[in-house]
């Protein structure tokens, strides 16, 4: 508690102290609303993490911060729309690994680049992934799964929401590692994906841990294992991918607050100050847990490393396995 407490002060001070930048020679920050991108339509996960974060910023920051979602092609849209406007703060965006990682490496006409157009503000958390299977599946144990994938060469099938996404490559991943061969079947979005697992259309999934723990309940699915290198705080008796015997294997989403390019430094860091300070509190964590979110929080430079390993990460599989997406629709 007191290591919580100092913590907390300890943001505090770098909030007041940052406040006082911004409202000097370059005027006060803000003095309009602001705005939060989501690349998504309304009502998943991403969007109500958007949301509870922009109420966060609203009462802290004293001016309305507003969610304008920009759905279309697996968040390019909105990721062009938040490029495309001014860097003076105003204007934030909430993106992904799809977004900011997989999307530039797939689309070919694809109009933006996340370390160029892009100013990292603040990772908010890290969502974990369940590997579910459908019921009566005989597959509870890594070995079971690659013995009867071996057995039968793209025999085992697979959902995700769409070619290209992130549970796509982290399936392409682990196919990889184990030495198997799945069969890809792509949905158009989450819910799809998610009923195709659960009417058994489809072997296996990749999903939420909230969905997954809930849904497992009543045996409707059966949980292999979290792709997360660390056993996820929100469903703790699942053991990792790699517990069970995919060694080294870790995958995970996460979403992040950016800035168009130039936004200027001082504006970052008091934005990534206040969130910060919003997300080491019990709210934030309840809020954000309700959709599978593990806060995590850190600098913008942490965040811009993380994206870079991803980039690098995951356009190793895209190359391997040679993935592209047309084009924008």
């Amino acid at each position: 508690m007191t290591s919580t407490r100092t913590f907390l002060k300890a943001v505090a001070a770098v909030v007041l102290s940052l406040g006082a930048v911004a409202a000097g020679a370059q005027g006060v920050f803000p003095d309009k609303p602001i705005r939060i991108i989501v690349p998504w339509a309304p009502g998943g996960g991403a969007d109500a993490a958007a949301r509870a974060a922009a109420a966060a910023l609203s009462v802290r920051l004293r001016q309305p911060v507003v969610v304008e979602n920009k759905p279309g092609a697996s968040g390019a849209i909105g990721a062009m729309a938040a490029a495309s406007s001014a860097a003076d703060g105003y204007t934030l965006f909430l993106a992904n690994v799809d977004t900011n990682v997989v999307n530039p490496q797939v689309m070919a006409h694809i109009r933006y680049r996340p370390t160029e157009n892009f100013e990292p503000v603040v990772e908010i958390g890290r969502l974990p992934m369940v590997l579910v299977a459908r019921k009566g599946l005989q597959v509870k144990s890594a070995s079971e799964l690659t013995n009867t994938a071996r057995a039968a060469p793209g025999k085992i099938t697979y959902g995700t929401w769409g070619i290209g996404s992130v549970a796509h490559l982290a399936f392409a991943m682990l196919e990889k590692q184990a030495g198997i061969e799945l069969n890809h079947v792509p949905f158009q979005g989450g819910a799809p994906t998610y009923a195709a697992v659960l009417g058994g259309h489809v072997d296996l999934a990749l999903a939420q841990v909230s969905w997954a723990v809930a849904t497992a309940r009543d045996g409707s699915v059966q949980m292999l294992g979290v792709t997360s290198p660390r056993r996820s705080a929100l469903a703790p008796d699942v053991p990792t991918l790699s517990e069970i015997g995919f060694a080294g294997y870790a995958a995970e989403q996460w979403l992040a607050l950016f800035a168009p390019k130039g936004t200027p430094p001082h504006i970052v860091e008091l934005l990534n100050a206040h969130v910060n300070a919003w997300l080491a509190t019990p709210e934030a964590r309840s809020q954000l847990a309700a959709g599978g979110i593990e806060p995590s929080g850190g600098s913008p430079a942490q965040l811009a490393g993380h994206q870079r390993d991803d980039i690098a990460l995951w356009g190793k599989i895209i190359k391997e396995k040679n993935i592209k997406v047309s084009d924008l629709k």
